[in-house]
This record gives structure tokens, C-alpha cells and sequence, in this order.
């Protein structure tokens, strides 16, 4: 069973990654690098940038580690409880997560 999801997993990985290779081959190879296309790009910046995003991902980690040290003994949904709690966690999680992703952008 492992070794299924395991080898499940590799492939999936290899077909995410194939698919945008063989669209960017087949329409735009002549004119853009791959990188570039999927709009990967040099951050412009020293070591305030540098100072700013790590600052950002400190301040994001230790805020999502105490929500979810807040929350421990929330039960989640189960058979027979709510799924209001495992909703709530869910949602804080991915709210960090998004405003995290956001910010390590800019």
C-alpha cells in the first residue's frame, strides 16, 4: 500500500510537471525561456529585501504555530462530532498560508 502511494505520487508529480513543459515546447519555446513564462523572475533588491522576507516568514510561522497551539483542543470532525472545528482550523490555516505566500511575493 505504501509503495502504491508512493510511486502514486511520483508520477502525478511527473505529469504536473510535463504538461506545462510540453505546452510552453510546443507554443512559445522561440520566444520566451520556460522560466520567464511561468513568470519566475530575479528579485530585485539586497539585504533589506533579503531582511524583509525573512521577517515576514518568522512573523507568519510563529502567528499559524500559536493559532494551531490555541486551537489543540478543538476536537475535529469525526463520525459522530461537528465539522465546524476542523472548518475553522482549515480556514486559519489556509488564511495564513495565503497572506504568507502573499507577502513573500512583494
Amino acid at each position: 500500500m505504501l509503495i502504491n502511494k508512493i510511486v502514486s505520487s511520483i508520477l502525478q508529480t511527473i505529469l504536473f510537471g510535463i504538461i506545462p513543459v510540453a505546452w510552453w515546447f510546443v507554443t512559445v519555446r522561440k520566444h520566451q525561456k520556460f522560466a520567464e513564462w511561468i513568470g519566475l523572475k530575479k528579485v530585485q533588491g539586497g539585504k533589506k529585501t533579503l531582511i524583509g522576507i525573512i521577517v515576514v516568514s518568522i512573523v507568519f510561522i510563529v502567528s499559524g504555530a500559536l493559532t494551531l497551539y490555541t486551537i489543540r483542543d478543538i476536537e475535529t470532525a469525526n463520525a459522530n462530532g461537528s465539522i465546524i472545528p476542523s472548518w475553522i482550523i482549515h480556514t486559519i490555516s489556509n488564511l495564513f498560508s495565503g497572506i504568507y505566500a502573499a507577502f513573500s511575493i512583494i
